[in-house]
């Protein structure tokens, strides 16, 4: 098993660092300014991660929203994040909810929609390049 932690070894961290550090590193990331990347349109509009934010057009209002996941991230962490999102739809499945339906009254989705309504200026960033922009109709 201590060829799985080679690289963390060569800093000398050990297993108490090692998982720190893998729990600390996607926060530190999250605090760098995303990258916009554009993809093929399909069911889901946009997507942040920590770092990145994946659209399929260079809309401002899915800009909008995902810039408030992010903030969002920064603010709880991507871990906070994943164990707040990973309890609010465990407790819909037991309660017998649909996806769809947890989906619409999750408290990060609705912050983020009511953030996005808001009109803010978008994040001022040099990573902000959207190769998506010739769908969006040269906009």
């Amino acid at each position: 098993m201590s060829w799985l932690l080679f690289p963390f070894n060569l800093l000398g961290l050990g297993w108490p660092g090692t998982l720190g550090f893998l729990l600390l590193a996607p926060w530190g990331v999250v605090w760098l300014p995303p990258l916009v990347v554009g993809i093929r349109p399909g069911r889901a509009q946009g997507l942040a991660l920590p770092g990145l934010v994946l659209a399929d057009r260079c809309d401002p209002a899915i800009l909008r929203h995902e810039f408030a996941h992010t903030r969002q991230m920064r603010r709880w962490s991507p871990l906070g994040v994943a164990l707040f999102l990973g309890w609010h739809y465990g407790r819909a499945m037991v309660a017998g909810q649909s996806f769809l339906a947890a989906y619409r009254v999750n408290p990060l989705e609705v912050a983020a929609c009511r953030e996005a309504d808001l009109h803010l200026p978008l994040l001022r960033h040099g990573r902000l390049r959207c190769p998506c922009r010739s769908r969006a109709g040269g906009g």
